[in-house]
């Protein structure tokens, strides 16, 4: 019989012990020194780096009493910068937290929140916590694997991490999550997608209407062979975004009285090979069986597209109308300007921020379900027939 051998099992206790000793040592001096040596709001604290060269520590003791001291309201971290001393109230210790501490988790990546709706998400919220609730604190999480840690978790330890969850669900299963939060015991606010069947407020962007807006303006200049492109998501299933967006352009035909031509429903994966692959099939047909106007349904769609009408040599909107859904610099700096769906997400993350901040205070009620309606911006890429 193999004996089990405990003295790893014992170094790993005292391991355990020491690091606990050392960050709660390294909290009790930061919060000294923030608390009794008037550092002024805003500052910056040392690099973990620097803390660790300071104390003679490893950087897990000091990430520990660096998540203390922000539990405690004494600092805030920003990603990439560092930390922070927070404000504080006159005569507010560091345990009597009165910051609202809001955890914000999005369905994108990284990667999606430096263009488009997603930047305008982040920047809104940030606007809007700066104007509306100075005090908050707004912790960002990329991802949603991070909202299964919530439902994992039980209530107590929900709020001993947060005051309140604002969650930017972005595909079906990030959407399943949303549904499954109302029992976490935490005020809890979606943004941006409807999920059908949450019992929680929603502040919500209401896709058909963009795509309603933007297709009665191409009929209104006389456009009929209006196409629209639109992304295939995961299993070639249409995107929520997809989905609402044709519904809208269907629903404009219809109020128009205008049929629907089902040749001009065209769908690509998000691949830039796949975008113009599909964009030049289309602008390749036949006069009389080739679109007038383009409807360009996403902002990861626009950039492959673009480059597929120049290779073709098509002006526009000489030859080729062209609306795209979400604002964006390839909208903006292209030549001529791109007439487009603006989503309104900043206008969306203030009104969800605003919703979640009364719940924190208390304010029950109704759970609101507030709908964004998206403006169309008119610039230069569209013409009458």
């Amino acid at each position: 019989m193999k004996k089990n051998d405990t003295s790893g099992q014992a170094s790993g206790k005292n391991e355990k012990s020491r690091n606990s000793a050392k960050h709660e040592l390294v909290a009790s001096v930061l919060r000294k020194e923030i608390l009794e040596a008037g550092i002024a709001p805003g500052a910056r604290l040392a690099s973990e780096g620097e803390l660790c060269e300071r104390f003679n520590s490893s950087r897990g003791p000091i990430r520990q009493a660096l998540a203390t001291l922000e539990r405690e309201a004494l600092i805030y971290r920003v990603q990439g910068a560092g930390s922070f001393v927070a404000e504080r109230k006159e005569g507010e210790g560091g345990h009597g937290r009165k910051r609202q501490r809001i955890t914000v988790v999005l369905g994108f990546g990284t990667d999606a929140v430096a263009v488009g709706v997603g930047a305008e998400l982040i920047e809104g919220l940030n606007r809007a916590r700066r104007e509306i609730a100075p005090r908050a604190q707004l912790a960002f999480e990329f991802g949603f694997e991070h909202l299964e840690r919530f439902l994992n978790a039980s209530p107590v330890q929900i709020q001993a991490e947060c005051d309140g969850l604002l969650v930017l669900p972005v595909s079906d299963a990030d959407m399943e999550l949303t549904r499954m939060l109302v029992s976490r015991r935490v005020p809890v606010v979606g943004c941006f997608r409807k999920v059908e069947g949450a019992d929680i407020p929603q502040v919500y962007i209401d896709q058909d209407e963009g795509a309603v807006r933007a297709t009665e303006f191409l009929l209104r200049y006389g456009h009929r062979k209006i196409s629209l492109l639109t992304a295939l998501g995961e299993n070639y299933e249409p995107r929520y975004d997809a989905a609402h967006r044709l519904n809208g352009y269907r629903a404009a035909f219809d109020r128009m009285g205008v049929p629907v031509d089902r040749t001009m429903l065209v769908e690509s994966t998000l691949s830039m090979d796949s975008v113009m692959t599909v964009v030049t099939q289309l602008l390749e047909r036949p006069p009389g069986e080739r679109p007038t106007a383009l409807m360009v349904g996403g902002i990861l769609l626009l950039a492959p597209c673009l480059v597929a009408i120049h290779r073709l040599g098509l002006r526009v909107p000489e030859d080729l109308s062209v609306v795209a859904f979400d604002d964006s610099q390839h909208a903006q700096f292209h030549a001529p300007p791109l007439t487009v769906v603006s989503q309104r997400a900043d206008k969306a993350a203030r009104a969800a921020l605003k919703v979640l901040l009364d719940r924190i205070a208390g304010g029950a009620g109704e759970n609101v379900q507030l709908a964004i309606k998206p403006e169309l911006i008119l610039r230069d890429s569209c013409q009458p027939l």
